[in-house]
């Protein structure tokens, strides 16, 4: 049996499942981009026994082996292939449209990899969306785009040679709080020659709500440039007296960065030039504000900004109660 070993009626039979327990619950109990999907094909709902799925697979330790045992019931799930064909069953929380982290979780190929694979080469001129979230990456490929999922933020390092491999544009996918990760993953799969765009937006699940054109109009007005992005994450983010400086930063950047890529990021770096004195003095006062913010008095507020940056602010007007 083993050797004739199918997954197709046991997800078909979860999927309606699924699709039977969602008409049963109320609209506060389940997030409004998963009550509007289209079909929701890629979630199942688990029984509230494995009996169900015995009927189909009669052979309880076959069952475990192929992952159909997760120790779990009557719960929601996503389906994540391993690299060896066996699945792992991914509880989700269906108010926040999120994976629940049920234990350790293989992450050797991304969360829809395999799908995204096969349909690839019929798609050539379509981006792959990469996502943090496998619960977003199903909800993207309902839509009808390419999606698959890390699992995290940052790129696993197995997941570097399977998207390489895909020889396709791709495009990071998350929320604006993840630049860092981003930008690690343009950098990464550079050193692939791979094409990466980057579209972070204020909130994923909330984006997802919208219908297709709105949609698909705010991915396009969110994209930006990989080589771009990097460019401007190492000018703009916040840094420490004892770290690199900006032009240390991007040097290394030059340095790190294959021929294939090395043009542009030169082009970037000569003809964007900003003054790195605005945005070290940016930086101090957002330090500032929040020294302030904690409750910090003023004075010593000052004292800690300009250790850190070298920059003495002066406030012409301030409250007599932030100097107590």
């Amino acid at each position: 049996m083993a050797n004739t070993f199918s997954h197709s009626q046991l997800y078909n039979y979860c999927h309606d499942l699924f699709r039977d327990k969602l008409s049963t619950l109320e609209k506060k109990d389940v997030h409004p981009a998963i009550l509007q999907a289209k079909s929701n094909k890629l979630f199942y709902w688990y029984p509230a026994t494995p009996s169900s799925l015995l009927n189909i697979i009669d052979d309880n330790k076959l069952l475990s082996d192929k992952g159909w045992l997760p120790g779990f019931f009557n719960t929601p799930f996503i389906i994540w292939y391993k690299n060896n064909g066996n699945i792992q069953c991914i509880p989700v929380d269906l108010r926040t449209a999120s994976m629940v982290k049920n234990g350790s979780l293989n992450t050797d190929i991304p969360f829809g990899y395999r799908w995204v694979k096969v349909v690839s080469d019929k798609r050539k001129d379509e981006p792959v969306y990469v996502a943090a979230d496998p619960v977003v990456a199903s909800l993207m490929i309902d839509r009808g785009y390419l999606a698959v999922a890390m699992g995290g933020d940052f790129i696993p390092h197995a997941h570097e040679k399977h998207l390489a491999a895909l020889n396709k544009p791709l495009v990071y996918l998350n929320n604006k709080q993840r630049k860092d990760a981003a930008a690690k993953f343009v950098t990464t799969l550079q050193h692939y020659n791979c094409e990466v765009d980057v579209v972070l937006v204020d909130d994923m699940k909330s984006l997802l709500c919208l219908a297709d054109e709105p949609f698909n109009e705010e991915l396009k007005n969110y994209e930006i440039e990989g080589c771009e992005f990097v460019v401007n994450r190492i000018r703009t983010k916040r840094r420490i007296a004892e770290g690199m400086t900006i032009e240390e930063e991007l040097s290394r950047l030059l340095s790190h960065s294959t021929d294939h890529f090395h043009k542009r990021y030169k082009s970037l770096i000569y003809h964007q030039k900003i003054k790195t004195e605005y945005v070290d003095y940016a930086n101090a006062c957002y330090l500032l504000s929040e020294l302030i913010n904690a409750n910090m008095p003023l004075k010593d507020a000052i004292d800690v900004v300009k250790r850190r940056y070298n920059i003495n602010i002066k406030l012409s007007s301030v409250n007599d109660t932030l100097n107590t």
